[in-house]
């Protein structure tokens, strides 16, 4: 399985949901209904490429046994969001609850993002409801068992990260804590 390494990826993450973290303690409709509009991009972005980690693993091993996925149900995840988080909630990478939340976030953010229909009393709400479901994506999609090393990182210093060996799964948990 191709496994996702990159250091640099990880940064551009945690910056990302540093930015939608400000945007939601600020109340503001409208910078909450922006926040909605990047988690779901962040929350597609991670679950596309967690399916396709799954299908090269699945791949290689059906040499061997029966692949997990068809053709079919490969083609549906890689170009639908509800199909993506149903697959990954079904080899439980998302809870239930994180798949439906997720869902629901993503038709939320249709309607606010194609017709700017939105409903700011629950904005707020879904806003940080969407948040912790993303940042519990974000610590599975790191559940690989990798460490990269060479250099300290000077951006996790402000996590608490002082090492030269980083522990991806460690990290993505230190960092959904305290984003």
């Amino acid at each position: 399985m191709m496994l996702d390494t990159s250091i640099e990826r990880l940064r551009l993450l945690t910056e990302q949901l540093e930015m939608i973290r400000r945007l939601l303690d600020n109340d503001s409709p409208v910078d909450v209904k922006v926040a909605i509009i990047l988690l779901d991009n962040v929350a597609d972005s991670l679950m596309y490429r967690y399916c396709l980690q799954e299908f090269e693993s699945d791949s290689a091993i059906s040499i061997v046994i029966k692949p997990r996925f068809t053709l079919k149900k490969r083609d549906e995840a890689l170009r639908d969001f509800k199909a993506k988080a149903n697959l990954l909630n079904s080899i439980a990478v998302l809870t239930r609850e994180d798949s439906m939340i997720l869902k629901i976030g993503h038709s939320y953010r249709n309607a606010a993002y194609h017709r700017d229909s939105h409903n700011p009393r629950v904005t707020n709400k879904l806003g940080r409801l969407l948040f912790v479901s993303v940042c519990n994506l974000f610590t599975s999609y790191y559940k690989n068992g990798v460490s990269v090393g060479g250099k300290e990182e000077k951006w996790l210093l402000r996590y608490g990260v002082r090492s030269n060996l980083i522990n991806l799964e460690a990290v993505a948990r230190i960092i959904a804590r305290n984003c």
